[in-house]
């Protein structure tokens, strides 16, 4: 197992030595402080980052069993209250200014029994879609389909996935409907759920959005759902640090940061033989490893 001093000191040696990047003080000892230090650290967290996301030629993407989180979330309406309507333009205006972190969802209120779809304007006021029936009044609760990643703090970390920090997540692996007991499946690529579709219950099928996930209908009030993703390793910062990946890939992770190193000076013969090394590594500790892969949806799960 390498620590990210004996990481730094290695890829410091295997790109030359160059003074302006040295991780040692006058007197030759290790400080992590230093810009050169820095400097590598920061190629070795980029090259960490890599090797947790590899491909193979053959399409297969690394996944580390030690990355994998899980988090439940629910799926909470929000509570407003509505001042007045207008009947004219259609719009509501509430007591207080809609939060910003709810403007960029689908939303949607229920009056007499009918789904409203609403469109966040300015402020507190709302615009009344194809208004149908009565038009909602008094307190209201305004539902969504889309669940952002946020950090725990965040505003409206109630009212999405709170994750800290939201770096983490690369990919969500799977969603379980908690009050069901059964999976809510990835939809195709072909699917299209219509944001003014209205329907609600028990979700059938999610999609990937931007920085979260959206499911193809309105859940029911406060359902609980457990969310599996595939997260990025945190950054490595203290000397004693280490990649949290099996120690038979750390030198991939140093590898990597010579490459970048030597791409930097410019040394493209270098660059190419390591880049060569690195790729014939990665299939090297396939290979060590294939009776532990779980090669599923093109996936190749490492067990440490």
């Amino acid at each position: 197992m390498w620590t990210l001093q004996e990481l730094i000191e290695e890829t410091w040696e295997q790109v030359g030595k160059p003074s302006d990047i040295a991780p040692l003080d006058l007197d030759g000892n290790f400080d992590i402080n230093l810009d050169g230090s820095q400097q590598i650290k920061r190629w070795l967290n980029w090259g960490l980052r890599h090797i947790c996301t590899w491909k193979f030629p053959t399409g297969e993407l690394v996944r580390f069993s030690t990355l994998y989180e899980r988090i439940r979330f629910v799926a909470r309406p929000y509570t407003v209250e509505v001042a007045d309507y207008d009947t004219t333009s259609k719009i509501i205006t509430l007591t207080e200014d809609l939060p910003s972190w709810l403007r960029g969802s689908h939303l949607v209120t229920k009056a007499s029994g009918r789904w409203q779809e609403l469109a966040p304007l300015n402020g507190a006021e709302l615009q009344v879609i194809a208004p149908k029936g009565t038009v909602p009044t008094g307190e209201i609760e305004i539902y969504k389909r889309e669940w952002y990643f946020v950090n725990e703090s965040a505003p409206g970390a109630d009212y999405n996935i709170p994750v800290d920090p939201v770096k983490k997540v690369d990919s969500v692996q799977r969603i379980t409907d908690l009050q069901y007991g059964r999976e809510v499946v990835r939809g195709a690529r072909t699917d299209y759920w219509p944001l003014s579709s209205k329907q609600q219950g028990p979700p059938m099928a999610f999609t990937d959005i931007g920085g979260g996930v959206q499911f193809d209908r309105i859940p029911l009030k406060d359902a609980w759902y457990l969310l599996e993703y595939y997260g990025l390793p945190q950054d490595m910062e203290e000397p004693e640090d280490y990649p949290p990946i099996p120690a038979q890939f750390h030198e991939a992770v140093m590898l990597h940061a010579v490459w970048f190193g030597l791409r930097r000076q410019q040394e493209w013969s270098g660059a190419y033989s390591t880049k060569r090394d690195l790729q014939e590594l990665m299939q090297t500790r396939r290979k060590q490893f294939e009776a532990s892969w779980d090669l599923s949806e093109g996936f190749l799960r490492i067990e440490e």
